[in-house]
């Protein structure tokens, strides 16, 4: 994910919304940070609290869509409140946005049962998928370019504390107040945000005309829900039902490539397609997002379930990733005007391979260091090729596609996170059904630390060796991923570079 300006947020100063004080824009802009700051940290605090809610609700074979459903919601909302903001306005459907988000939150912190979780997990996204592209817009309509500048620091700085602060915060909460604190903890300052917009922020709405890509949307959640449906419980249903799964998936995807290439406005803009620097950027971030849930969803369960530790440490190992990534996206961008493209992208994907590598060779008696390390070398990885495909995007094209190319590919990102959530899931599902004849019932009671204390030591011993035992076939899968991302960043253009 990025805090890149989107291009209608490049336009000149404050179009729809009227001269504002120092002050007032200032607090408009502190609202603006808070809600970057909540849907950034949403999947890192939720991924440390996973085994804590699998202990307590079961259905572990369900925990992979807590994050694909959020991140597909996310994924198809955040073009549709792009366009929606023109015709409608920011003030307003900033703050339907963040109410509907806080339901969805609260109605997560309320769930009996995982499946409900799920379907609130998708609420929230729907709702959080206008944080972000509206409060970037919002902040390009009230700051002229020289300032804006400035303020991308302090977005960049947001992005930072956040992926830094997640793991630890939900963590801390999980091991003190239980796993349903983690999504409290965007209540207050989401309320806050609110009072701000209410008070503060005033706007002329003048409108430009824009259709939204409705038809497409549908399609597309249609088309990528059915394919991950069958991807997550291929292993639980049966041949007819995985055929027309795929059918259903085929043809939805189908039409929508047929549809888009005819929408004046698409949700997914084909006509870029045809630029081979920005094709090729767009399926790494795919492939990205997909080796990124690798760790935030399935390293948490390696060090509680396995190792036995707490949620605490199982917060430090998370950590790293976003620490890696961080690091190297402070000053990834001023390398590319020394070294091209695809050089740079080839040093993140060789980075991914060695800590999909490490992931290969975790055992219990390694110990989390040894995950903390590894989530580090794919952090950077991920550093260096998220900022060389999304600069490299956005160079590639003209200034009025800019923006178009932006939100492409952090699209393509989302929906390699929600791919990664459910092939990842999908995997481990089936790697449990061969190794624990009982079913996920098991792995459950394992989660719970109550129930694990009780465990007679030859059942503890027996259903660890086969939670660790599935979680390496899932990691052997994320070094593929790695490795097929490192393979595209080959196919980066040679000899573009960022120009001074």
């Amino acid at each position: 994910m990025s805090s890149v300006l989107p291009e209608s947020a490049t336009s000149p100063v404050a179009a729809d919304t009227p001269t504002l004080s120092t002050a007032r824009r200032r607090w408009i802009l502190a609202a603006c940070c808070v809600a970057i700051f909540m849907v950034s940290v949403e999947s890192s605090i939720v991924a440390t609290a996973t085994p804590s809610v699998v202990g307590a609700l079961g259905d572990f074979e369900y925990v992979s869509w807590v994050f694909a459903a959020y991140l597909l919601a996310q994924a198809v909302a955040i073009p549709i409140y792009g366009r929606l903001a023109d015709l409608w306005g920011r003030k307003w459907l900033f703050i339907g946005s963040t109410i509907g988000f806080l339901i969805g939150t609260l109605l997560c912190s309320a769930a009996w049962g995982m499946i409900p979780l799920v379907i609130f997990r998708f609420v929230q996204g729907v709702g959080g998928g206008g944080l972000q592209p509206l409060a970037l817009t919002i902040i390009g309509d009230l700051y002229p370019p020289v300032e804006r500048v400035k303020v991308q620091g302090n977005l960049n700085a947001i992005w930072g504390i956040s992926a830094l602060t997640g793991p630890l915060i939900g963590a801390l909460l999980t091991a003190t107040l239980g796993w349903r604190s983690v999504f409290w903890i965007n209540v207050p300052p989401g309320l806050v945000m609110l009072a701000i917009l209410w008070i503060a922020f005033h706007e002329q709405r003048h409108f430009r005309a824009h259709r939204v890509d409705y038809v497409g949307s549908l399609l597309l959640v249609i088309g990528v829900g059915a394919l991950l449906l069958a991807l997550v419980q291929f292993s639980a249903l049966t041949a007819p039902t995985i055929a027309s799964l795929l059918a259903v998936a085929a043809v939805a995807l189908g039409v929508l490539a047929y549809w888009e290439g005819r929408a004046p406005e698409p949700i997914v803009p084909l006509e870029l397609w045809r630029n081979p620097i920005v094709s090729t950027t767009n399926i790494g971030s795919l492939a990205i997002g997909m080796v990124m849930m690798g760790v935030i969803v399935f390293i948490p369960p390696y060090v509680q379930g396995v190792m036995g530790r707490s949620p605490v440490v199982a917060g430090f190992t998370l950590v790293s990733q976003s620490l890696g990534w961080t690091v190297i996206g402070a000053f990834a961008g001023r390398l590319l005007v020394r070294v091209t493209y695809r050089t740079m992208a080839i040093w993140g994907g060789v980075l991914l391979i060695c800590g999909g590598i490490m992931l290969v060779m975790l055992d219990a008696e390694r110990g989390p260091v040894w995950a903390f390390l590894s989530g580090g070398l794919i952090g950077f990885g991920i550093g260096f090729c998220n900022t060389t495909f999304l600069v490299a995007a956005q160079n590639a094209v003209p200034y009025q596609q800019r923006g178009a190319a932006t939100s492409g590919n952090l699209f393509m990102r989302q929906v390699g996170a929600a791919f990664g959530s459910a092939l990842l899931g999908g995997v481990i599902n089936w790697a449990l059904t061969q190794h624990i004849p009982e079913g996920h019932e098991a792995i459950d009671q394992l989660m719970d630390p109550a129930q694990r204390a009780a465990m007679a030591p030859d059942t503890l011993a027996r259903l660890s060796a086969a939670i660790a035992s599935s979680l390496t076939t899932v990691y052997v899968v994320v070094l593929i991923l790695a490795v097929i991302s490192c393979a595209l960043c080959f196919l980066v253009p040679a000899g573009q570079r960022t120009q001074r």
